[in-house]
């Protein structure tokens, strides 16, 4: 099976890409290698490769460090719309979800998967990932799979999980500005999903990727501090931010034993030089 990765170049897609599933090829889907903004060189890319399936990671606007503008809105969508384009020559395209689909002004809080037709986000990128999120209902061979947040030693470092384990291994105080529940996904479970979906067909195209257990950020610094042995001090300077997590019902009813969050998070404490 040949899978085209979208967005290869960033964390989850180079996740992706490094993962072995037996009897997948994956191929790069990044600048280098297709004009994912013409959907003429997406259709030639799918043909000349083979291509079954697409994985759809590549979006813009995701950046903290960088101010939005409605340049990463058009483009978002005018991807997303190519691929769409070339639905009758694809077996099955997964788009990575978001939790930003859902209005984040307030609390987002075991949020089902329904609510992106009552929750409209006013930012570009959550508006532009609520679009296509809605898109994808309409084509029976696309699906969602919702991420609110991931993690593995891979992560960028400024990431809230692990810039807690690099602190905590020098003593380093670890300051929460918010404090909420939060959902976190192990990459190595979106890989199992993944290679489940792959195969085989979803009984729901819309799916949360959300634990049953659920932490607090001040519950997981807690937790990474006593795993690591570490004197590191905790400061939260506000006990009630808003929460950011999903309903776990769909996934739960997934034929998939998963490592879980509890477990993901000791084995990536240890990955982590």
């Amino acid at each position: 099976m040949n899978i085209l990765v979208t967005g290869s170049n960033g964390y989850i897609g180079r996740s992706i890409i490094n993962s072995s599933i037996k009897d997948v090829v994956f191929f790069h889907g990044n600048r280098q290698t297709i004009n994912l903004f013409d959907k003429e060189s997406i259709k030639t890319f799918i043909k000349q490769n083979k291509i079954d399936c697409v994985i759809h990671c590549a979006i813009q606007g995701t950046s903290r460090l960088k101010i939005e503008d409605a340049n990463s809105f058009y483009n978002n969508i005018l991807i997303f719309e190519n691929l769409y384009h070339c639905r009758n020559l694809l077996h099955k395209v997964i788009n990575l979800a978001s939790g930003a689909e859902f209005d984040r002004e307030t609390g987002i809080d075991l949020i089902n998967e329904e609510d992106i037709f009552e929750r409209i986000p006013k930012d570009y990128y959550g508006l532009s990932k609520n679009i296509i999120a809605k898109k994808t209902l309409t084509a029976n061979n696309f699906y969602n799979l919702r991420l609110f947040g991931c993690f593995n030693e891979n992560e960028l470092d400024s990431r809230f999980i692990k810039s807690c384990i690099l602190k905590s291994r020098i003593n380093e105080t670890i300051t929460i500005h918010e404090d909420k529940i939060m959902d976190f996904f192990y990459i190595g479970d979106l890989i199992l999903i993944l290679k489940y979906a792959l195969l085989v067909d979803l009984a729901y195209q819309d799916i949360n990727l959300s634990y049953k257990n659920k932490y607090k950020l001040s519950q997981i610094a807690k937790k990474i501090i006593n795993e690591s042995d570490s004197k590191s001090n905790l400061i939260i300077q506000n006990q009630n931010g808003l929460n950011y997590n999903g309903c776990f019902d769909k996934l739960l009813s997934l034929p998939i034993t998963l490592t879980g969050f509890e477990i993901g998070l000791q084995k990536t404490i240890i990955n982590i030089k």
